[in-house]
């Protein structure tokens, strides 16, 4: 089957923001697919909008607006056509769409390793008993505690700064030996 004879669509949740770039304006598609995003003209911006799958592509281009002096001509949006097919912008129906690009290398390794959710579980049960435990902290006496902790900490720095970095020292030396102590 030609490209021409193609009834593409808009792939599901296609997203497309309008950009300026050196006085140029251009269209940023991005696509949950596969993850990409896609610099393109208005012009094909305009046929993307057009392709519902009930046309074809070629019936789509005939429905365009002659190009402008700067715009892509009706040959070069048909040959993008099979790159939009390929980023995962255009989908046609009936066909396996691309499947979702998976990251790979040690940057995705370090990503997959920092950004690891746990599920916790439910916390909706144990908000009934945890709201009066922690709520407090957020009322006038909680802020009047937590100002008093705030100040004595700086008053015991500025008066004794010796024995606080002492203390502090201590706390970072901790080893083995203390943890069996303990």
């Amino acid at each position: 089957m030609s490209a021409t004879a193609l009834r593409p669509i808009a792939s599901p949740g296609l997203r497309a923001a309008r950009v300026v770039a050196d006085g140029e304006a251009a269209w940023v598609l991005s696509t949950p697919i596969t993850g990409r995003h896609l610099r393109v003209h208005p012009r094909l911006r305009a046929l993307i909008a057009l392709l519902d799958g009930q046309r074809s592509l070629a019936e789509a281009i005939r429905a365009l607006p002659p190009p402008a002096p700067d715009a892509p001509d009706d040959a070069a949006l048909q040959a993008a056509v099979p790159a939009l097919l390929h980023a995962g912008i255009l989908h046609v129906p009936g066909r396996a769409a691309p499947k979702p690009k998976r990251p790979s290398g040690p940057v995705a390794w370090a990503r997959a390793l920092v950004f690891t959710r746990f599920d916790l579980g439910d916390l909706g049960r144990t908000m009934p008993l945890a709201r009066p435990m922690l709520g407090w902290l957020f009322t006038l006496p909680g802020f009047v505690l937590w100002a008093a902790l705030v100040g004595t900490a700086a008053a015991l720095w500025a008066t004794r700064p010796e024995q606080v970095a002492a203390s502090f020292q201590d706390m970072l030396d901790f080893g083995a030996p203390d943890a069996i102590q303990a």
